[in-house]
């Protein structure tokens, strides 16, 4: 079996099958890996094999990231909300290293995000916080990239920064007020033909669901779409005229 199909099996393999219950019996039908390009771009694989110890995005995940960066309008900066250890950010800039990226972050968990049990169920204050800025920092030593680093709680750590002509966002903050204030901050932001991505949409995480949904309905000249296996994509209208 070949390294790339070998990636991807175990990339699916940790997500599930498609999984279709009828009565006690179930049917299950695996991702088709036959004529998946990306699996032959050996510079996604390498990128690939770099982030893998540093984010929990899955191959799939990764794939769209990659491809939709490099559709967003190339004349626009990158930026990832919720960095975690840095490897989201680093696969993106890996797909368009010329690009300006904005990675931001508190670097230490939650911290004091405003967590509501009522809708951010799956998520306590202790996760994500066994990761430290200097370590997310380390891999970016020798690439040469235009990297700025955004501390703190976002959007209030972004004050001293000028962020703007953005054209691709990914948004992996978790909670309903994070997500919702993130949008509300990035929209006056991002440039014409720009995509921003959300992770765990429609994956039971019901913060980035309400926010997503609430912004959509306020800026009907948005519309967000579903993408497997637990992204959404949201465009302007501007992509179509």
């Amino acid at each position: 079996m070949s390294y790339a199909k070998r990636l991807i099996k175990s990339a699916f393999n940790a997500v599930g099958h498609d999984v279709v219950k009828l009565g006690r019996s179930k049917i299950a039908k695996p991702i088709d890996e036959g004529y998946l390009e990306i699996l032959k771009d050996d510079e996604f694989l390498a990128s690939v094999r770099e982030v893998a110890d540093l984010t929990l995005l899955d191959t799939a995940r990764l794939a769209n990231l990659w491809q939709l960066c490099r559709m967003s309008n190339p004349t626009g900066s990158i930026i990832e909300i919720g960095a975690y250890r840095g490897g989201g950010a680093l696969h993106l800039s890996n797909s368009c290293p010329t690009r300006t990226i904005f990675v931001c972050d508190t670097f230490e968990g939650f911290g004091e995000l405003a967590i509501d049990p009522s809708i951010d169920r799956l998520f306590v204050r202790e996760q994500f916080d066994n990761v430290s800025f200097q370590a997310v920092k380390a891999p970016w030593t020798n690439k040469k990239r235009d990297v700025r680093w955004v501390k703190g709680m976002f959007p209030e750590s972004a004050a001293q920064f000028d962020i703007s002509n953005i054209s691709f966002a990914h948004i992996d903050t978790d909670l309903y007020e994070s997500t919702a204030e993130t949008i509300r901050y990035l929209r006056p932001r991002l440039t014409e033909r720009s995509i921003v991505v959300f992770d765990d949409y429609l994956r039971s995480v019901e913060g980035v669901l309400r926010a997503t949904r609430e912004f959509t309905k306020e800026h009907p000249d948005w519309a967000i779409f579903p993408m497997f296996p637990g992204q959404g994509v949201m465009v302007h209208r501007n992509w179509f005229g």
